[in-house]
């Protein structure tokens, strides 16, 4: 399938500006920019099907799952420890939190560890049955966030709110906030991570940059996400440049599932001894953590 940029969006998702250019396609999906705010989206966005095909069972497999599963765990739930770490004053002890886009559980573990009482939602039915048997039927919904129900949890009553590598996903970013406000009581904290097209790795790799992928439909930075959630009842935002942990056993997975380098640094990382592949590293890839209070 092959679309064209003949037909412009009407105004930003975002800012309502009218005025978006198109820079290049993203596979075959035309990416447009706004130039009042500079978020960056894919329009039109995939069907369902394409967007069905790409979440399928195989998603999973450029975390190395399928043969690495102890080792993913342990590098994820050692990153969103670091994390839980830097915002757990900013949270009640033993609080309960909340994980859109849970996928297979790891930051729902880590929250666990650190007092708190996890509760998830997954869109993908192979990661929320896994997450079930972790957590409980009651702690995990399948679906979105909008439609999310859980027994004797009302809304309201969560303490903090997660969304990593999530919004940059979702069809409608406005909706998605305005339904995690209604999750929140007034001073709830939401917390964001996604791709920053105001970082470093955005200005030097442009169209060939990492996170520009078609199941990504947006693209934010500090301006867009600073309207975006003030127009969903947030504010005292605070923002920080996102460091992951991974090992280059990790990103061995990632190249072979993407085809990155055609398969040959792949084929090198082969060659290095398991203590260098499974070394944790600390690096950062163009992403933003965004912190933000309900008012």
């Amino acid at each position: 399938m092959n679309f064209t940029a003949s037909t412009t969006p009407a105004d930003c998702p975002a800012c309502h500006g009218t005025t978006q250019r198109h820079d290049f396609n993203v596979c075959d999906y035309p990416l447009w920019r706004c130039t009042d705010c500079r978020m960056e989206f894919l329009y039109p966005q995939p069907d369902e099907d394409e967007l069905a095909t790409i979440y399928g069972r195989r998603y999973y497999d450029a975390w190395g799952l399928s043969v690495d599963e102890a080792i993913v765990r342990k590098m994820k739930i050692f990153h969103f420890l670091k994390l839980l770490v830097k915002v757990q004053s900013d949270i009640p002890p033993e609080g309960r939190i909340l994980d859109v886009g849970c996928a297979t559980g790891y930051f729902l573990e880590a929250a666990r560890e650190m007092g708190f009482e996890p509760f998830g939602i997954e869109l993908s039915n192979y990661g929320a049955e896994i997450c079930r048997g972790k957590f409980g039927i009651g702690h995990i919904h399948e679906g979105s966030l909008e439609t999310a129900v859980f027994k004797d949890s009302p809304v309201g009553c969560f303490d903090a709110i997660f969304m990593s590598d999530l919004l940059e996903h979702v069809r409608d970013p406005t909706a998605t906030l305005q339904a995690a406000r209604r999750w929140l009581p007034p001073g709830g904290r939401l917390l964001i991570t996604t791709p920053d097209v105001g970082s470093l790795s955005h200005r030097v790799f442009g169209r060939h940059w990492l996170h520009y992928k078609p199941e990504h439909l947006f693209y934010f930075g500090k301006n867009s996400l600073e309207r975006l959630l003030a127009d969903a009842g947030f504010g005292a935002t605070v923002f920080w440049a996102t460091p992951k942990y991974l090992s280059l056993r990790y990103a061995r997975h990632q190249f072979a599932a993407f085809r990155f380098a055609g398969g040959r640094l792949g084929q090198w990382f082969d060659k290095l001894p398991a203590g260098i592949l499974d070394r944790k590293l600390r690096v950062k890839l163009g992403e933003v953590t965004v912190m933000a209070t309900a008012i």
